[in-house]
């Protein structure tokens, strides 16, 4: 919730260790990505925006970097904003902050709801990743049972992962557009 204004507005926004902009590749266009002391309760409070949330709603202040604004009944200071062309999760997230833990969420192993990226180490494929992690996932099963029975893991392409669900409709969106070339051509034939 931002509320620096007369009107709160909710916004979409995703909490993300300190290494996520490197793993993707990806620098501020302005100010920087979060540093690793800011991965720690209490030095949290920064954000990096996205670009377009930057123009829209705060009129692309060219003095933002190092301002503050309030999200959740917290001050936060804004430390970046990402380049025009940076939008992942796709179209999905306005803003990033410091994803931290504290003692209970370190210990709490009920909630599976994160999303792992990373990179793979040179040399290493794909198969001997899923290994790898299957095997820490089994012994996760048998060392945590309650909360961990069942569960797995899957390595995917971040490529892949991005356009899942497209390709489910992308033949039927081929057939369309074939059907309705046809239909022109009988038209133009006519």
């Amino acid at each position: 919730d931002l509320s620096d204004n007369a009107h709160p507005e909710r916004f979409p926004g995703y909490g993300v260790t300190q290494g996520f902009f490197d793993v993707l590749g990806v620098k501020a266009a302005r100010g920087r990505t979060f540093l690793p002391e800011e991965s720690q309760p209490g030095r949290d409070q920064v954000v990096v925006l996205k670009h377009s949330f930057w123009q829209r709603h705060l009129n692309g202040d060219p003095n933002i970097v190092g301002k503050t604004i309030t999200l959740n009944r917290k001050v936060f200071t804004v430390v970046g904003v990402m380049p025009a062309d940076f939008n992942y999760p796709y179209n999905t997230g306005e803003m990033w902050t410091p994803l931290v833990f504290d003692k209970d969420e370190q210990h709490n192993r009920v909630n599976h709801y994160l999303r792992v990226i990373g990179l793979l180490k040179p040399g290493a494929t794909l198969a001997q990743t899923q290994s790898e992690l299957h095997e820490i996932a089994k012994r996760a099963q048998q060392q945590y049972p309650e909360t961990n029975s069942g569960r797995d893991v899957s390595v995917v392409p971040l490529t892949d992962d991005a356009v899942r669900g497209a390709r489910a409709g992308v033949p039927i969106l081929m057939g369309a557009v074939v059907f309705v070339l046809l239909i022109a051509c009988a038209n133009v034939a006519n």
